[in-house]
């Protein structure tokens, strides 16, 4: 079974993002042909993972993509549940922070459950804040990956006797360039 199927059906099970994170970093932790090595002091390892965390956090809050970006790896892989593959590459991860940051004003994250297996960190968090979308129907790439277009049906209500009435005109095609 891949790590993204194992993603995706402990997911559809209920168990939350933080308890995926921790079975995924178990299982592949037995994976290993060398046991990695343990710390003879766990809360210790916990805060050295931590600690960064808060201040990836931090980066994030006050959208320091400078500093931001030097929180990844080279070849980081991020999995993010509002995407079907996994985020690979700083390029790539920098590319959807920095437009969804610029996308949203007054962004607020709030982390509701934090996991630290091994070397692995599992963040649950909720996430707030304005965007000028109204109700996005659908996400596409062009086939280079350089542009995102983001389809926004705009405002509308449902009615018993008519269906869906649309106010005309509120809907939008928004396109915006991934940059790393």
């Amino acid at each position: 079974m891949t790590r993204r199927i194992l993603l995706t059906t402990l997911t559809a099970m209920g168990i939350s993002t933080a308890g995926v994170g921790a079975i995924v970093a178990a299982a592949v932790q037995q994976q290993t042909s060398a046991p990695a090595p343990q710390s003879s002091h766990p809360a210790q390892k916990e805060r050295e993972h931590i600690q960064p965390h808060q201040q990836h956090l931090t980066h994030q809050a006050s959208g320091n993509t400078g500093a931001l970006q030097h929180d990844y790896a080279e070849h980081a892989v991020v999995e993010d549940g509002m995407y079907p593959e996994p985020i690979v590459g700083r390029a790539a991860i920098m590319a959807r922070k920095g437009t969804g940051l610029a996308a949203v004003s007054d962004f607020q994250l709030t982390i509701t459950n934090r996991v630290v297996h091994g070397n692995q960190l599992s963040a649950e968090w909720v996430a707030t804040g304005t965007h000028p979308l109204v109700r996005p129907i659908d996400v596409r790439f062009n086939p280079t990956g350089e542009w995102l277009y983001i389809l926004d049906f705009g405002y509308f209500e449902m009615d018993a006797e008519h269906g869906v009435v649309a106010e005309a005109r509120s809907g939008k095609l928004w396109r915006t360039r991934l940059t790393a």
